[in-house]
């Protein structure tokens, strides 16, 4: 909620500045730094409540046993995807650090705002190795 605030506020302030043309500072790289934790934070939190596109496809399966088996390899795919997105963020924000590279207008520096994709994506990672224990508990209850 507060990235998203950060969002609109930053750019409906540019938008006034630039339509009164007001010699304010331009606030569009905290509008975007704002979209990363909004961006893969909220990925985190969809994949935690299960609201993701793939579970569409799942409950379309009418057999339990099925559906179940069908869900632990969807969540499996996850888990590799999960994995994948937080090498390479992690790359990112190791390389960002190492060479102190900063946003240009406010100078705020990269690796932090990166760092929210590497927190979205072991989020993502413990969701889905938990949502696999769990439908496998229920698995096995089928």
């Amino acid at each position: 909620m507060s990235a998203l605030l950060v969002i609109m506020v930053a750019v409906n302030a540019n938008v006034v500045s630039r339509f009164f043309n007001l010699p304010l500072v331009d606030l569009s790289e905290l509008a975007l730094s704002a979209m990363l934790p909004l961006t893969f934070i909220g990925a985190a939190l969809c994949s935690n409540i299960r609201e993701h596109i793939r579970l569409d496809l799942v409950d379309a399966i009418p057999n339990p046993k099925y559906r179940l088996a069908l869900e632990i390899i969807a969540d499996a795919a996850f888990v590799t995807f999960s994995v994948f997105f937080i090498w390479a963020s992690y790359g990112l924000m190791e390389f960002s650090y190492t060479f102190n590279e900063r946003l240009i207008t406010t100078g705020i520096p990269v690796w932090i705002t990166v760092a929210f994709m590497v927190g979205g994506g072991v989020l993502m990672l413990v969701h889905s190795v938990f949502s696999i224990v769990r439908t496998a508990a229920r698995f096995r209850t089928h």
